[in-house]
């Protein structure tokens, strides 16, 4: 059936502008058509004007459709507003998540308004910068600092945990190892992904083979920082304990109970890397990429990065398609969504694009001994190993076919490493 006809509000102009909107929910397809002037200026006055509609349909059909809309009329105006002038540029939006920590303590409506921000930040840029994550700045420090020493090692020292043919996920990459769109990326990594019990109840149809996942373990140098595994060990169940929060807000913000998707990472599984991008030497020419634009293919991505140097991170809008530096104020860590989670919310996030620039003597901010480069320590939080994923909205455009999480992140695997 049809809606009745809904006119946005009027602003002065000339560019007129109008959209369609279709959305299926309970079985029912509900469609909205929206006109307006030129006027849709920025994100922040999409979403002001999706409020107001949002509290009409909310009556008409229910919460969960009235998200939905305004979430896919954020969207159309959002690319209808690159082409406009922007009052203000697209930036990264900060957000405190203290109110979804200290639940005995917040309000519901602080909470509402955490969650909001939240879907506001997915639903535009599609990263944000978290403070109040309660991530202490001596852990920040202690694991940034033990990654700058691991990665000053000599060659044969980080080399004895070289990613190899009987560890293929796990351990030491060098420079130029990691390949983005076919280029080597200017940056060694370690990589670490959760141990999984060595034997599991065999495959079973459907399921993609993880004998090597299993079979394997994290390396560490032990010889050399012995500290270095208990350090990260820390930092990962700091950074797990954020990522269940945010995913409750997540969840709120879209209109859903906060623990909607609770059942599904009750056992979340993670892969976490250290990264050193080192100082590039010489005149950039434009070619050079710390890493190469790319997607996150896991669910909820958390970095904490040091600030040797600033505006090397670039974020592309999934929306306008817009490029914006991702500058985060200090002691925030930096969050992101991915492919997994833009297939888990039907379709209404979308994984974001973005790339790292190369640290340069341009870049530095003076804060760190000259000639150092930048590091960098993201966490992937994703759903349970074994975990069936399943779209909000099945058939809505970028929601993808339900999937077990294990096929989903064995088939990046299998693709991603060179063994």
């Amino acid at each position: 059936f049809l809606s009745p006809r809904v006119a946005l509000l009027s602003h002065p102009g000339t560019v007129s502008f109008s959209c369609s909107i279709n959305i299926s929910i309970h079985g029912r397809l509900i469609f909205f058509f929206f006109q307006a002037e030129d006027g849709i200026r920025d994100a922040q006055e999409s979403r002001g004007l999706g409020d107001v509609y949002k509290r009409q349909i909310n009556a008409e059909y229910g919460e969960r459709c009235g998200t939905m809309m305004q979430t896919q009329m954020m969207r159309r105006l959002g690319q209808y507003a690159s082409f406009s002038t922007r009052a203000q540029p697209l930036s990264i939006p900060v957000i405190d998540v203290t109110a979804l920590r200290e639940t005995a303590s917040a309000s519901p409506e602080q909470m509402a308004q955490v969650a909001t921000e939240l879907h506001s930040a997915c639903c535009t840029v599609g990263f944000f910068a978290v403070i109040g994550h309660g991530i202490s700045p001596e852990l920040q420090v202690r694991a940034l600092d033990i990654s700058r020493q691991f990665f000053s090692l000599p060659d044969t020292e980080k080399r004895k945990i070289h990613i190899n043919p009987q560890n293929p996920f796990r351990g030491y990459q060098g420079v130029g190892v990691n390949v983005t769109q076919g280029r080597p990326d200017q940056h060694e990594g370690l990589d670490m992904i959760q141990e999984l019990p060595a034997s599991s109840s065999g495959l079973r149809e459907g399921l993609l083979d993880d004998t090597m996942l299993r079979t394997t373990r994290n390396q560490w140098p032990t010889e050399s920082l012995p500290q270095m595994e208990s350090t990260f060990e820390e930092l990962r169940r700091e950074m797990g304990a954020l990522g269940v929060h945010i995913m409750r807000g997540l969840a709120m913000g879209i209109g859903l109970d906060a623990e909607y998707f609770a059942p599904a990472y009750r056992d979340w599984f993670w892969i976490m890397r250290a990264i050193h991008y080192p100082l590039f030497e010489g005149e950039l020419s434009g070619d050079e990429l710390g890493c190469g634009v790319h997607t996150d293919y896991g669910n909820l991505t958390i970095i904490l990065q040091d600030d040797a140097h600033e505006d090397l991170l670039r974020v592309q809008s999934p929306f306008s398609q817009e490029w914006v530096t991702a500058r985060l104020p200090e002691g925030a860590l930096c969050c992101n969504i991915g492919d997994m989670l833009q297939c888990w919310s039907g379709g209404v996030y979308k994984s974001t694009p973005h790339m790292v620039m190369p640290p340069s003597t341009a870049s530095a901010t003076g804060k760190h001994p000259d000639g150092t480069g930048r590091i960098s320590v993201p966490f992937f939080f994703d759903p349970n190993y074994e975990a069936l994923v399943s779209p909000l909205n099945p058939g809505e455009d970028g929601a993808g076919e339900p999937v077990v999480f294990r096929n989903h992140i064995m088939g990046k695997l299998n693709n991603n490493f060179e063994y």
